[in-house]
């Protein structure tokens, strides 16, 4: 072979011959760091169109709302059906900037997992772009970030037709992004939330909606409940309508975690968001902010009004 040309003399053929220019290697596989889909996803048919949506023609889509109310799950559900379409023929990279307790995953470490799952075992941000340059479109999910700190060192370079999917309790206003805001469940869909996770339960008469409404519609509220009418066999809607009427924060708690790993415990998540609110904003506009109020109250100000527990 000389150059672009190939000599063939001194061959002999017995057909057609087509010249066929191949790269100068495989491209990469596609790669999956995807969790699960989510179980007993329901009544987001609207968010989840919005937001593929946006993935076309928008380089970061932020999904934001209430801690609880499903935003991870929806990102989730998103990346699964772009995945099955092929929108992203590279891949979908995932990471969970939350971190552990008070302290989120740094962007130097984000990018360590990220270039991990990508093969590349040590690299900074500048590696990461260049990782990302060299592979066909990919969807980068950016979980649980705290503000636009995190995710600008996370975003890749121009060009190939990545997306970023960010996830965030607050909306990303310090950079434009489409956002997409995610709201509590109406009744027949928490329902059918509740439904889903015990399916043929006798007990699930009238009294769900009740629940669903004590529950401020809240998907993980909803799941917490179903965790315990599923360990507690005895335990009627109704009377579990009226315990959580008593102490709707204190009682939304069962044991193990979810299928993303995350505590069914309602508290935390509620005194967290609390505390990240401002002073303004902290009147009971919301179920969930009541549910908060309510509670400080009930314990008679044995506690801060700012969230310790």
């Amino acid at each position: 072979m000389n150059g672009d040309h190939i000599d063939f003399r001194g061959g002999t053929f017995y057909g057609p011959v087509y010249g066929k220019v191949e790269g100068g290697g495989a491209s990469a596989g596609a790669v999956s760091m995807l969790p699960g889909a989510p179980a007993g996803f329901t009544g987001r048919e609207a968010e989840v169109a919005a937001v593929l949506g946006a993935l076309e023609v928008e380089r970061v889509v932020s999904v934001s709302g209430l801690a609880g109310v499903g935003k991870t799950a929806l990102a989730v559900a998103v990346a699964h059906v772009a995945r099955e379409r092929g929108m992203f023929p590279g891949g979908v990279l995932f990471v969970d900037l939350r971190g552990d307790g008070e302290v989120p995953v740094s962007a130097e470490q984000a990018v360590s997992s990220l270039l991990w799952a990508m093969g590349v075992r040590e690299g900074e941000v500048g590696r990461y772009r260049s990782e990302l340059a060299s592979r066909e479109a990919m969807l980068v999910v950016l979980d649980n970030a705290g503000g636009g700190e995190q995710v600008v060192p996370l975003l890749p370079g121009e060009g190939v037709g990545h997306r970023v999917l960010v996830t965030s309790r607050d909306v990303l206003g310090s950079f434009p992004v489409r956002s997409v805001e995610v709201e509590a469940l109406s009744g027949d869909t928490g329902r059918e939330l509740i439904e889903r996770a015990l399916p043929g339960d006798p007990r699930l008469g009238d009294g769900v909606r009740e629940l669903v409404e004590v529950c401020g519609g809240l998907p993980l509220a909803l799941v917490i409940v179903a965790a315990l009418l599923r360990r507690r066999r005895g335990l009627g809607v109704r009377e579990l309508v009226a315990e959580l009427e008593g102490d709707r924060v204190g009682l939304l708690a069962a044991d193990g975690v979810d299928q993303y790993g995350k505590s069914l415990v309602l508290r935390p998540v509620l005194d967290a968001m609390y505390r990240r609110l401002g002073e303004e904003t902290r009147a009971p506009s919301s179920s969930v902010i009541a549910w908060r109020v309510g509670d400080q109250a009930g314990r008679g100000g044995q506690q801060s009004r700012h969230g310790g527990s």
